[in-house]
């Protein structure tokens, strides 16, 4: 379940959505019910204005308290937060005590920085969307409440590839709840799938909750999910993510967050406090040299394939770094230097004037 994406909720290997009818509800297992009677479509005026607002979240400042736990593990960490989408930077520095150890990851069009305090003292700069290191997952607050909170394939999590993957299947059907919000739903029926072990049936369905009394924010998120050697697949509930939001200077940013799977107790959860939303995140938070790193770190740069040392924080420059700790090598060559010149001019001299006429 860990490496389960919406990605893959969402993935061409599943087809093309079929045409949206009419509104329906859903049954125990995910599937349309024979009637329904929540409400009118919305004819996608719902996915589109949650597309919208989202993309309004441009730049900001936040922490986050992690909580992460499975039947034999359990995982508390602190994470700050910054980003500025509208340039393609962002930021997490995340504080796991459990672990004793402290996890930066920076992320921008040229480059993915990652740096563990205590991990070895080296800062590698790689190329843009790197894959996750030391659960230094990518995140980005765009997609909370869309993507589950833990994945390790996280290079996909990514607010415009989900719109990318959303608008490359197609418009889902659309509902409305009695409460106002509105129900998107993605079904990929029952599909046979082969392989080398043979064949068997799969099926899949993807519910999403918005909410337009807070700027059509999703609230909530069901996947139903089964497999079966015959067609009569039953489907059965295998994730929950549920968000809450709430409204600072003018825009709904996410309070909560909490991710379920009900087959196994697995959950994880973000809390949030915002310091700031859509104002400006200074550019040298996105830098090597702003992760904080004590000197004699060794920033390793592989952006080209190749891995080579490109510098060492806190120390001079080469030229420099050698006269001062090597300064008296660099006093014996420069008096050598000194009586070679002069000894050089002594001798054309002796010759000049030992020249005939």
């Amino acid at each position: 379940m860990l490496r389960r994406t919406i990605v893959l909720v969402l993935s061409a290997a599943f087809g093309i959505l079929p045409e949206p009818t009419t509104s329906r509800a859903f049954g125990a297992d995910g599937a349309l019910a024979p009637a329904a009677s929540s409400g009118a479509v919305k004819d996608g005026m719902a996915l589109e204005s949650m597309l919208s607002t989202r993309a309004r979240l441009h730049s900001g400042v936040c922490r986050a308290s992690w909580r992460w736990s499975t039947s034999s593990y359990q995982e508390e960490a602190t994470w700050t937060i910054w980003f500025d989408y509208d340039k393609g930077f962002s930021r997490i520095d995340r504080d796991v005590p459990t672990r004793s150890r402290r996890v930066k990851r920076i992320d921008t069009p040229l480059e993915m920085i990652g740096y563990v305090e205590g991990g070895g003292g080296v800062i590698c700069r790689d190329p843009p969307g790197g894959k996750a290191f030391a659960h230094a997952e990518p995140f980005d607050i765009r997609t909370v409440g869309l993507i589950q909170l833990i994945s390790f394939q996280h290079e996909d999590a990514t607010w415009q590839k989900w719109v990318d993957v959303v608008r490359r299947e197609g418009a889902p059907e659309v509902s409305e709840d009695p409460d106002g919000k509105q129900r998107l739903a993605w079904d990929w029926g029952v599909r046979e799938v082969k392989n080398e072990g043979g064949a068997f049936y799969h099926s899949r369905r993807w519910i999403l909750w918005i909410d337009p009394a807070q700027q059509f924010s999703p609230v909530r998120s069901e996947i139903w999910h089964g497999t079966g050697q015959t067609k009569e697949v039953r489907r059965k509930l295998v994730e929950v993510i549920e968000a809450e939001w709430t409204e600072k200077d003018g825009a709904m940013v996410p309070a909560r967050c909490r991710w379920h799977d009900p087959t196994d107790g697995e959950e994880a959860e973000l809390t949030f406090k915002w310091e700031s939303i859509n104002t400006p995140v200074p550019e040298t938070l996105f830098r090597p040299e702003a992760l904080g790193a004590p000197a004699g770190t060794y920033v390793v740069n592989r952006r080209l394939g190749k891995e080579f040392i490109e510098s060492i924080i806190g120390a001079q420059p080469p030229l420099v770094a050698s006269w001062r700790s090597n300064w008296r090598v660099w006093l014996v060559l420069a008096n050598g230097i000194a009586i070679g010149l002069i000894a050089a001019v002594l001798i054309r001299r002796r010759r000049r004037l030992a020249r005939p006429g």
